[in-house]
This record gives structure tokens, C-alpha cells and sequence, in this order.
């Protein structure tokens, strides 16, 4: 699973698009993100200032040692805004400012170009249809740092993916009322992660109820708070990726990010009963419905099981390591009137031993990381159950097979 350190990196590294801010500009075949992802597909818009990039886990290398990408996770990320490009920032301040999406902003020499959120939805297209083709099964999602979290989360909303960004500007201006309403009913869809300090992330305010404000510290330096605290080097991760506030609590489990692609893809199936239900349903385009909903239910069910697994794996680990710990601060030597047996004997005494302590703890909670184990994989083979009636309908009904087709890509 894609951590929230890894959307940090990716959301910083395509900055390196821009062939404004770097003399060699990220391309497709590139490592990114501390060289776990490679970019699939790179695009930048020198009218309107938009750069974005998708990125793929990086899975081996070939024989000249190229990276493979594993098609399952794939990041859609986008820039945020140079500063220096006045396009960029004519652009940004009509898209988010007046919610000019609908497909053009005023460009200094007089052109009219796209807005960036058009050329961002096209891009998300774009990698969509390409990915689906290497797999149809492929989970995309979208990342992005300040206005670039913003164009994540509008094309988020679009095409039904799940977010996780940091720093971003609210897109209420952007989207319709009714949108509006389905992205406050649904945050667990858009994470975006914003310091209560940064001015610049929350110029919008927060109307679409998606912002979440972990507990940071101001920036040192009275002078350039406002750049210091819309950084992305501010944010703190677990030793596995997890977004940490600044008491080291953990901000989001793994099982909302779960929860958060079945939103999504429940999102997009909602949208196509919709299209769908205009000329009333037909007996295939039902079968078709029950098809893809029954798949992003098993696929849903499948990761929450799995991720809560992973978690309480990691609680036992923790659970384990104190126990030792607690173990190993008793000083059984600061007794001058007994031995060492002899205290060792009295702590026994009173249960206290290295079996009750350390040993019974770390049973007791691996019964429980056993029992979560096992219902993770019951739900996998639930999943893949239900993929085999999925495929199993699709080889007996060609039209079924490609609405299926045309809907995953």
C-alpha cells in the first residue's frame, strides 16, 4: 500500500516536471521518491503552467536495468504553482479564486489557453486508459502540494479516485454545489492535510470540510511563516509511512485508506447508474451495475481486512517491545538486603516474572494478530471468489465484457 510519506515524496519530486524551476526536467523512465516509483507518464503544460506526472511502484529491473512498473498502484501527482511563471499564477488565481474550470483562463500575451484543470482531468484520462489497459484492476489515486493538491482533488472528485495531498487549497469555487455537498459527506475520499499555521493552504477556507490539521509547531521564523509552514518538509511519518502529528499519534489508520478507495470506486459506479438510468435500464446494464459494484465491495472488504491486519501486527510488535522494556527497567540489583534471587523470588512472588510480564503479553496478542490474519485472508479468497462469477459472466456475454472493458479504461 502507498503510504502518506510516499505521496509527500511524490508530491514533492513533481516539482522536477517544471522546466522552469530544473534544467533537466523529469521524464517518463525516471526514479522517483527515493527510488520506490518510476514515472509512467509526464506531462507539462507550458501555456497555462500545469506538471504532472504518473508514477508506479518500481517492481524489479530488466537486464539493462530498467525500471518495471507494477501497474496495481498508480500515483497521479500535480505541481503546484511557480511563482516565477506568470501563466502559472494567472491561471491559479482564476481557477481557484473564481472557479474558472470550464476550460479557459487569459493568458499575458492575450491567448486564451486551458485552465489547469482541464489539462489535468485530460491527463488523469489519459493514464487512466493507459493503465487499464497493463491492468484492469489498477487502483489510481492522486497527490499534490498546494494548488497541486487542489487539481489532486478536483480530479479526484471527477474520475472517482482517492486522494491523499498536502497543503491544499479549498476547490469549492471549482465544483457545483451538489459536489460540494459529496466531498463533505465523503472526506474519508480527500485527504488533504493542512498545517492550522500555513496562510497560503488555507486562503479558501475550508467549505468542502476536507482539510484535517494535525497538531504541528509554528514555523521559527516570524518573518517567512507563511513559507515555512506551506512546506512539505514540515510533515513528520511512522518508521512504516504513517503521517504523525507532533505528539507522535498517527493521524489516519490504514483502514481509512482502504475505506477511502471503495468511496471512491462506489463514487464512480454511482455516476454511471446515473448515465446509465436516463434511458432506463436494460437486463444486461443491471447485470453490468451488480458486476462492478460486487467487485469494489470484494476489492474493498479484501484491503480494509488486510490493512487492519497490518495494524494490529504493528500493535503487537509495540505491545511486545514495552512489555520487554518494562521488564528489563526493573533494577533487581538496588536491593542491598537480598540477593539477586532473592528479589527475583519476591517479584515472582507477586506474579511478576518474565513469562507473565513479556511472554503471556506477546501471547495474548498474537491470538488476536492470528485471528486477524485469518479473517484477512478469508476476505482475500472472498475477492477472488468473486472475481471468478465476475469473469466467469464476462466469458459467456461479449456486450458485458465490453462495457466492463470501456468502464475500466
Amino acid at each position: 500500500m502507498i503510504t502518506e510519506r510516499d505521496y509527500n515524496k511524490i508530491s514533492d519530486d513533481v516539482y522536477k516536471v517544471d522546466s522552469r524551476k530544473v534544467k533537466r526536467p523529469y521524464q517518463t523512465g525516471q526514479e522517483v521518491a527515493d527510488g520506490k516509483y518510476v514515472i509512467i507518464n509526464a506531462k507539462e503544460n507550458v501555456d497555462n503552467g500545469m506538471q504532472a506526472m504518473a508514477v508506479a511502484p518500481i517492481m524489479g529491473y530488466d537486464e539493462k536495468k530498467t525500471p518495471i512498473p507494477n501497474y496495481s498502484e498508480v500515483v497521479i501527482a500535480y505541481a503546484g504553482t511557480n511563482s516565477e511563471n506568470i501563466a502559472d499564477l494567472v491561471t491559479d488565481g482564476k481557477m481557484i479564486g473564481l472557479g474558472d474550470t470550464e476550460a479557459y483562463g487569459f493568458h499575458p500575451n492575450r491567448m486564451m489557453i486551458p485552465a489547469q484543470s482541464a489539462t489535468a482531468l485530460d491527463f488523469a484520462k489519459q493514464v487512466e486508459k493507459e493503465v487499464k489497459r497493463k491492468n484492469p484492476n489498477a487502483v489510481i489515486t492522486t497527490t499534490g502540494h498546494s494548488l497541486g493538491q487542489s487539481l489532486a482533488m478536483y480530479v479526484g472528485l471527477k474520475q472517482g479516485y482517492a486522494n491523499v495531498g498536502y497543503n491544499g487549497p479549498d476547490i469549492h469555487k471549482m465544483i457545483s454545489d451538489k459536489e460540494i455537498k459529496y466531498m463533505q459527506e465523503h472526506p474519508e475520499q480527500f485527504r488533504n492535510y493542512r498545517n492550522k499555521h500555513d496562510d497560503i493552504g488555507n486562503v479558501m477556507g475550508n467549505v468542502t470540510k476536507t482539510a484535517i490539521y494535525p497538531k504541528v509547531t509554528k514555523g521559527k521564523d516570524n518573518i517567512k511563516n507563511s513559507i515555512s509552514d506551506h512546506s512539505l518538509t514540515n510533515w513528520q511519518f511512522t518508521k512504516d509511512g504513517q503521517l504523525k502529528d507532533l505528539d507522535g499519534k498517527v493521524v489516519t489508520d490504514k483502514v481509512v485508506s482502504a475505506y477511502a478507495q471503495t468511496i471512491a470506486v462506489m463514487a464512480r459506479i454511482t455516476a454511471k447508474s446515473e448515465q446509465l438510468a436516463k434511458g432506463g435500464y436494460s437486463s444486461r446494464e443491471q447485470i453490468f451495475l451488480d458486476t462492478v459494484q460486487g467487485a469494489a465491495v470484494a476489492q474493498g472488504m479484501a484491503a480494509a481486512a488486510q490493512a487492519g491486519a497490518d495494524d494490529i501486527e504493528q500493535v503487537v510488535k509495540e505491545g511486545v517491545e514495552k512489555a520487554k522494556s518494562l521488564w528489563e527497567a526493573i533494577d533487581f540489583t538496588a536491593y542491598q538486603e537480598l540477593s539477586y534471587d532473592e528479589v527475583v523470588s519476591l517479584f515472582a512472588s507477586q506474579g511478576a516474572t518474565y513469562e507473565s510480564i513479556v511472554t503471556e503479553t506477546q501471547s495474548t496478542l498474537e491470538v488476536g494478530q492470528t485471528n486477524a490474519g485469518t479473517k484477512a485472508e478469508a476476505f482475500t479468497t472472498l475477492k477472488g471468489q468473486v472475481d471468478q462469477v465476475i469473469q466467469a459472466n464476462i466469458a459467456t456475454d461479449k456486450n458485458l465484457a465490453k462495457d466492463i472493458e470501456n468502464w475500466t479504461r
